[in-house]
């Protein structure tokens, strides 16, 4: 039996496991010091840092660096990505180093695995990235010519409870029509059709969240951009991070929202009720992709464990299709259940090839973005 490697970089922690085929052997979970890291301007920045992480994990691990026989990454915040395996890359290191779409903490995970990958000759795959989708480019289509929809949403967890419910309903995912809803700090929406994911609503254009300000009117956004108020680094972190229940409340944590619901505060019982009437909403958005033929609803993430929160989800939308509660999130598993599937050879990993539009080769993405850039191209 294969042992695999599982590496999850978050923000505040390097999750770390070692799995022996589908069975866990031992896991870590390594905080991140943020005085550490607050100097630190791009993602890569923390490769050092996390690298120790894993010395420290293979000190304590039954099973050691030099007995691991597959890698398993989290993937990032990368254009060009379908849902699934991917070789990790000397290409795929360098778009995520020089031209990711955007600095999120997961792409360091294949800058990790590579590092390992070749220092100990380890074959390496990310898998079912942040950034992956399935989607027709039509979808990326807005009314404004210069900008295109990111389909970004919680896809790792989001597809393995996918698949666990199909099969608890007596389908395939593969022929199944799913909406999936993950509840955390951001919050997305997606839709898999037959075994794809097609559409999403993304945490900038659907509901609110604990730490994000979800859809917003366009003019008065725009009015405080150019107010003179506010930079523009603090315009983004009052959208992702700063806004949200933590802007009203002073508190991103479910339950400390449900304890001062439970005292008598009717802001916090407003703000839950709204946020949950607007994750019914963009799953009811979602709901006319197959023209309302859907199998299952399903309710997944952190805050899936309020029966409280869920509860008024599921009232609004159980008309569409049974409603599934899947609480917490299953990224290790999934992640080491994605690298068994590949080695089984029920998927294969797939080779990394895209460049931004105005380069033909990783010397010219090298030369025209540098360390820490972001690509705004596709």
């Amino acid at each position: 039996m294969k042992n695999l490697l599982i590496i999850n970089p978050g923000s505040t922690s390097t999750k770390l496991a070692v799995w022996t085929g589908y069975e866990q052997v031992f896991f870590k979970e390594f905080k991140v010091d943020s005085a550490a890291i607050k100097h630190l301007d791009y993602m890569v920045d923390q490769l050092p840092l996390r690298l120790e992480s894993v010395e420290e994990f293979f000190k304590e691990s039954p099973i050691k660096l030099d007995q691991i026989d597959y890698i398993v990454s989290r993937g990032g915040s990368l254009f060009g990505l379908k849902c699934g395996a991917y070789k990790v890359s000397e290409h795929l290191v360098t778009i995520a180093t020089n031209a990711p779409r955007s600095q999120h903490i997961s792409s360091l995970g294949c800058v990790i695995a590579h590092h390992l990958s070749q220092q100990y000759g380890i074959p390496a795959i990310i898998y079912d990235a942040i950034a992956s989708h399935d989607a027709d480019d039509r979808t990326k289509l807005t009314g404004i010519p210069q900008i295109k929809r990111w389909l970004s949403s919680h896809v790792l967890n989001s597809k393995f409870v996918a698949r666990q419910v199909a099969e608890k309903i007596g389908k395939s995912y593969d022929t199944a029509n799913i909406i999936v809803a993950h509840l955390g700090g951001g919050i997305t929406i997606n839709y898999h059709s037959k075994g794809k994911i097609v559409d999403t609503v993304t945490d900038d254009e659907g509901p609110f969240s604990p730490q994000r300000s979800g859809r917003i009117p366009c003019q008065q956004l725009i009015r405080m951009c150019f107010s003179g108020k506010y930079t523009e680094k603090e315009m983004v972190k009052m959208i992702r991070g700063n806004g949200g229940l933590v802007a009203y409340l002073g508190v991103q944590d479910a339950r400390d929202v449900e304890k001062m619901i439970l005292e008598g505060n009717q802001l916090a019982k407003d703000l839950y009720e709204v946020m949950a009437y607007s994750v019914a909403k963009g799953i009811a958005e979602l709901s006319v992709i197959d023209n309302g033929n859907i199998d299952a609803i399903i309710i997944t993430g952190g805050i899936a464990h309020s029966k409280m929160f869920t509860d008024m989800i599921v009232d609004r939308v159980k008309f569409l299709a049974e409603v599934h509660i899947v609480p917490g999130e299953m990224e290790m598993q999934a992640l080491a259940y994605g690298g068994m599937r590949v080695i089984e050879g029920k998927e294969i990993a797939q080779d990394y090839n895209w460049l931004p539009s105005n380069c033909s080769s990783l010397e010219d993405v090298r030369r025209l973005y540098g360390k820490g850039c972001t690509c705004e191209n596709e």
